[in-house]
């Protein structure tokens, strides 16, 4: 992680599952943002980009893993809504 905290303000970690994910956001100090579960619907995605929006951080970049297919709404909506995403496997 080290050589991304030059470009990054935050990161945010999703534990993705097929009914909810949980997340975790720090600062590139690693100081703990927020960390919350929510359902695996645009309710939940909304309440991730809601959680984003009140942080005072500029640049987010947001990891999930790949679990299935489970990821693929979430990783879809972060992306349309311009957040710099990625999937591990």
């Amino acid at each position: 992680m080290s050589g991304l905290k030059g470009n990054f303000d935050g990161f945010v970690g999703i534990d993705v599952s097929k009914d909810k994910f949980d997340t975790c956001g720090i600062t590139g100090d690693e100081a703990k943002l927020f960390q919350f579960s929510a359902t695996m619907d645009r309710q939940g995605f909304e309440k991730l980009k809601r959680h984003l929006a009140t942080v005072s951080i500029s640049s987010v970049l947001i990891g999930m893993e790949s679990t299935a297919s489970y990821h693929v709404n979430l990783f879809s909506y972060l992306v349309s809504e311009g957040y710099m995403t990625s999937v591990t496997t």
